[in-house]
Order: structure tokens, then sequence, then C-alpha cells
């Protein structure tokens, strides 16, 4: 990525809010190629109120379908079971945790 001001950031989308998922977030936080946009749990993201803290104003979404259709990410990272992709129309491999769309 060039290291002019106009290069545009990547906009990703973290999947999973255990360990794995908020390590990534900090992770793409803290990169300035990346824009960290939302991250996204299989269920009760919206109880999680630790995460405002941590990611204050990022909104935070209980499931995927929801959170690509409202934040249309460049990439995404899929930091749970591999199951959370399919259906999805993500590209790529799981294995390695980002899917690039």
């Amino acid at each position: 990525m060039s290291s002019t001001s106009t290069a545009q950031r990547i906009r990703v989308l973290v999947v999973g809010l255990g360990t794995m998922g908020t390590s990534h977030a900090r992770a793409y936080q803290a990169i300035k190629e990346f824009e960290l946009v939302g991250p996204s749990a299989t269920s009760r993201a919206a109880e999680r109120h630790d995460l405002e803290a941590e990611f204050p104003g990022l909104p935070r979404f209980d499931g995927i379908d929801e959170a690509l259709a409202t934040l249309r990410p460049d990439a995404v990272a899929i930091c749970n079971l591999h199951r959370a992709s399919r259906g999805h129309g993500l590209a790529g491999s799981c294995r390695r945790r980002t899917c690039f769309l």
C-alpha cells in the first residue's frame, strides 16, 4: 500500500469477539492502512458493554448478515468457527482468518 496521504484504507470487519477476535480487532485498529469498521459476534455482541471502552463508537452486530449489509467492508477477519463465513459469498481461505471481498 502506498504511503501517500491519498491511499485508501482497507475497511475490515472482525467476526468473533473471543480472545482471537479481540486481538485481531486491536491489531487492525493499530495499523494505519486498516480501518476497523466493526466487531461482530455470532451472538450477544450487544451485551458486550466492555467493547465500547476498547472500541468506542464502533457499531456491534450479533450476526454476520447484518454487519456485512450495513458496513460493506473490504475485508473480513473470521476469528471464530469457519461456518460463520458459509453462505455469505466471502472469498478466500478462512484458515488464515482473513477473507478479502
